[in-house]
């Protein structure tokens, strides 16, 4: 009996030396597992990472082409608006410069017109005369020489009836 007890009790410690391997192949293998979900998962993490890291990094790129656009826009419109307003101040200053001219041109024309008058009614024929010669109004020089003309004419004719009246 105590044959049969022995080996009852190293057939139970067999089981139980089996047991407790198949207990810790078990756990090595769970761990194993574990060890490799957590190593998936660990991927998986850092590929969403790197997803949301990429999509986060486009969006900035689009943002800053669009600022970089907007940014272009903004200058060409000042320059627009400076070359307006240059254009603007050249034509301003031109129109300023011919109005200048024509007033300074008028009022010479007006003191020239008030010096023959003056002139004129001084009795100053040779000052007249210089003065009219000066100015560039040729309607003035061509009713004056018509006037001379008739005025010598004038002469000739009382001359010639003085003649024929002597006789």
């Amino acid at each position: 009996r105590m044959q049969q007890e022995a080996e009852l009790k190293r057939r139970r410690e067999l089981h139980a030396r089996m047991a407790a391997a198949r207990l810790r192949e078990d756990k090595k293998r769970m761990e194993a597992e574990r060890r490799a979900q957590a190593e998936i998962s660990r991927k998986q993490r850092l590929a969403m990472s790197l997803a949301r890291k990429k999509e986060i990094d486009g969006r900035v790129a689009v943002v800053r082409e669009r600022r970089v656009w907007l940014a272009q826009m903004f200058a060409h419109a000042k320059a627009l608006e400076k070359a307006e307003k240059d254009s603007k101040h050249r034509l301003r200053k031109r129109n300023n410069g011919v109005l200048s001219y024509h007033r300074k041109q008028q009022n010479a024309e007006a003191r020239e017109e008030r010096a023959r008058i003056e002139a004129l009614k001084a009795g100053d024929e040779e000052a007249y005369l210089r003065l009219v010669q000066d100015s560039k109004d040729q309607r003035i020089e061509e009713l004056l020489s018509t006037t001379d003309d008739l005025l010598k004419h004038l002469a000739e004719k009382i001359d010639a009836t003085k003649a024929a009246a002597r006789r």
